[in-house]
């Protein structure tokens, strides 16, 4: 079989395209995780900060010159809170994540902060956390995504979701904290 020119620069554009589409790319660093399935328990915080979602762009885009400022001040002026803040706002902006809703995933006991895309989003927001407490339900999420860092002194780690596999409500207890 013999392939003529335009039948390869079309086959180059396909695994080209499908290559992009696949890659669940944050663009950066993220890339340099591989894709894995995770499956954990919906949790919720009382108050939290995951991202600048659903901020609007003005008020989200008026914190940057502040988180610029901290970001040029020495580290040693800094209270252990502003390093923490920039730490992750930091780790955030690397992974195209700051903008993106988020949501909390217990995965054997190891809080998972889950990025997904806003579609994907209005799946988990319908979830109240009141309502699943007073009515003994746990929600289980199955998601595939790759791991933007490991669990951190407060046992937190970063998630990107590529795509959420399952969505269960069942009998159980929906764990929280303030």
């Amino acid at each position: 079989m013999r392939l003529n020119w335009n039948t390869v620069n079309l086959l180059i554009l396909v695994i080209l395209i499908l290559l992009a589409v696949s890659g669940c790319d944050s663009n950066k660093a993220a890339n340099q995780s591989t894709l894995e399935t995770i499956e954990g328990d919906l949790s919720f915080k009382l108050i939290d900060f995951g991202s600048f979602y659903p901020l609007a762009d003005g008020l989200g885009n008026e914190l940057m010159p502040y988180i610029d400022s901290l970001n040029n001040l020495p580290a040693e002026t800094l209270s252990n809170g502003e390093k923490e803040f920039l730490g992750m706002v930091n780790v955030l902006e690397e992974n195209d994540l700051l903008r993106l809703p988020s949501f909390l995933l217990r995965v054997d006991a190891v809080d998972y902060r889950v990025y997904v895309n806003p579609e994907d989003y209005s799946r988990i927001s319908q979830f109240n956390r009141n309502d699943l407490i007073s009515e003994g339900e746990i929600v289980k999420i199955q998601l595939m995504g790759m791991k933007i860092n490991m669990a951190d002194e407060k046992g937190f780690s970063i998630f990107r979701a590529c795509e959420i596999l399952s969505i269960k409500k069942s009998d159980g207890k929906t764990e929280w904290c303030k």
